[in-house]
């Protein structure tokens, strides 16, 4: 199961009142993880928490997760090993996840971004993409904290780089769209 949240600067938050320990309320009950996906300040770690708060279950922000593991920050982990193997790490973080608690998950935004793990998590999770403009996403990430935590957004152009990022990443983002 899918779901297409769409995302504007006033709205962050969508809820269906579901509860981790399965009770029912409205008639729904929280049986698998919820993935969000999206593009980099699509708002997933902010809407993770706040859903998972909501929920009463647990917030995998899976970012936080591999900085802890590690003992140092993203873009030190890619700088000394690069990206294809940050992006193993990740899927293994994402799989051994996928055997914890019911929660809600945050990834990074290039996970959702090959067949296998697209698959992977249409099969694991219920995917939820989280769509924001252009020109929100620039309005979110053009201060220099916001691009120093990115390591693909840190130098150069931003809205040439999110234009260029959405352009090579939206088909496979789509595919979390329901509806």
């Amino acid at each position: 199961m899918t779901q297409h949240v769409v995302m504007t600067p006033l709205v962050m938050t969508l809820r269906d009142d579901r509860c981790a320990d399965g009770d029912e309320k409205n008639g729904i009950s929280m049986e698998r993880h919820i993935l969000l996906v999206g593009m980099p300040g699509s708002g997933k770690s902010t809407m993770a928490k706040r859903m998972s708060q909501e929920r009463g279950v647990l917030c995998y922000e899976v970012d936080e997760l591999l900085e802890k593991k590690w003992g140092r920050s993203i873009a030190e982990f890619v700088e000394a090993n690069g990206w294809e193997k940050f992006r193993e790490e990740e899927f293994l973080m994402l799989k051994a996840i996928a055997n914890e608690p019911v929660g809600i998950i945050s990834a990074g935004a290039g996970f959702f971004t090959t067949d296998e793990k697209v698959e992977f998590s249409l099969n694991h999770f219920e995917v939820w993409y989280l769509e924001v403009s252009i020109d929100e996403l620039f309005n979110r990430l053009n201060t220099p904290a916001e691009r120093a935590k990115r390591p693909l957004l840190s130098e150069g152009d931003l809205l040439f780089k999110l234009e260029a990022l959405l352009a090579e990443r939206e088909a496979f983002y789509l595919k979390g769209k329901r509806g």
